[in-house]
């Protein structure tokens, strides 16, 4: 006979369970009683306080994100406050993915397309866009993305989450459009990083589902801000739909009259628009350039501690990169020739890749590059470069400064221009 108990573990669990009664309970008043009680418990489990831990609903919305390879989803974004604008109006945002690095958002201001190989951004109160061969990082687990603080809130933060400090408030029904949806309510802290400092900035709700682990809401008990992390008005999604994505989703098709420039100038155009200004890849580095480069310890692919410090009065080369980016490949081209070129001349040439040693060493082995590969797995040379799309490069002068900084495939030419500006004689022998 199964037992009342397991009949509840199997509809906590959320699998298929039958409420017939088994024959042999039909003579016993006292076996119908339990049953009956058993009956009432179940049809009141979804209320009860905790069938799972916090931590383990969170561990399994993170098995469920990191299953994700392709999905869309609309999120509106109710009206409040976000940062330093008072009066956000709410808003709807559209958002595909497919990994690796085909992404579409969208939404009233503005456009970010990529095929994996090209992306563009298109910003609709000047009718522009910006063209470049890059892709966008769809792995982060920083909390800065190439995605708009919008599009970022449901794509891959909830793949990696860490369990520790949150807490299970209650469970709540989400009514999304006609749809009832049982959800746990978790409050989780939100964690900002820079370098190696790592502190807690305030704490969100995160809304999950409880048949299938997905976050349909935050609520934000802010506003707050600590630097790139922000508390935001609510986020509900509308829809999310978890399947293939027709790829007429990843192709930019130019508006009527729109104007492609290099970069765009700065506007007034508000939250959105300036969310678009900042998601698009050749915003360009200048924040950074002429600062002191921020010093890393990474493993190469022989497990060999490296420091960069360790390269002072050199000119130093780092190139972010991954093995599925096509415009990559350009890229690591002109570095290996640029190695071969100007490594006898003081310049040392990086690759930094988040993907993992064996990932890495497999491709470099079949490329034939011979300048060094840096494991970057957690991300964090990435966050302290600002780095959100692949390639990425940085040039780094003699004196610890950080001389050129571009985003996307420039090939020799960029590249031999950016160790010019770095102070290497590149007057080719």
């Amino acid at each position: 006979m199964r037992s009342v108990m397991g009949v509840l573990g199997l509809a906590a669990s959320g699998l298929p369970y039958s409420t017939e009664r088994p024959r042999e309970l039909n003579a016993a008043p006292w076996a119908r009683a339990v049953v009956a009680m058993g009956l009432t418990l179940l049809a009141s489990a979804p209320l009860m306080s905790a069938d799972l831990t916090s931590a383990q609903i969170i561990d399994k919305v993170s098995e469920t994100y990191q299953g994700m390879k392709t999905f869309s989803f609309i999120v509106e974004q109710s009206p409040g406050v976000v940062g330093d604008y008072p009066q956000m109006p709410g808003f709807e945002t559209r958002v595909s993915e497919s990994r690796p690095g085909r992404v579409r958002l969208s939404n009233d201001a503005y456009t970010m397309v990529s095929d994996g190989v090209v992306t563009w951004v298109y910003l609709r109160r000047p009718n522009e866009y910006t063209e470049v061969n890059a892709a966008p990082l769809l792995g982060e687990t920083w909390r800065v993305s190439p995605l708009g603080f919008i599009g970022w809130q449901y794509l891959r933060s909830y793949a990696g989450m860490p369990a520790g400090g949150a807490k299970l408030q209650n469970q709540k029904v989400l009514r999304v459009n006609s749809r009832r949806m049982r959800c746990y309510v978790v409050r989780v802290p939100v964690w900002c990083s820079s370098g190696s400092l790592r502190w807690v900035s305030g704490t969100e709700d995160l809304w999950v589902s409880k048949s299938r682990f997905t976050v349909w809401r935050i609520a934000s008990p802010g506003p707050w801000s600590a630097g790139n992390c922000v508390g935001y008005p609510t986020l509900t999604v509308k829809r999310m739909d978890i399947g293939p994505i027709p790829e007429a989703d990843f192709r930019f098709d130019p508006p009527q009259g729109a104007r492609r420039v290099r970069q765009f100038a700065d506007n007034e155009g508000g939250y959105l628009s300036t969310a678009g200004l900042y998601d698009a890849p050749n915003a360009g580095g200048g924040w950074i350039i002429g600062r002191t480069a921020p010093q890393f310890n990474l493993q190469d692919l022989n497990a060999k501690d490296f420091r960069l410090k360790k390269l002072g009065g050199m000119t130093v080369v780092l190139d972010f990169w991954a093995s599925w980016c096509r415009p990559c490949q350009e890229e690591l081209a002109a570095v290996q020739k640029m190695h071969g070129e100007f490594a006898s001349k003081g310049a040392v040439f990086l690759g930094i890749d988040d993907e993992s040693p064996e990932t890495i060493r497999a491709f470099v082995k079949d490329k034939g590059y011979t300048f060094p590969m840096l494991v970057d797995t957690n991300q964090a040379a990435h966050q302290l470069y600002g780095v959100r799309w692949a390639p990425t490069t940085v040039v780094i002068d003699r004196k610890g400064k950080i001389a050129a900084h571009y985003v996307g495939a420039g090939g020799e030419a960029q590249l031999r221009q950016a160790l010019k500006s770095a102070g290497l004689d590149t007057t080719k022998p």
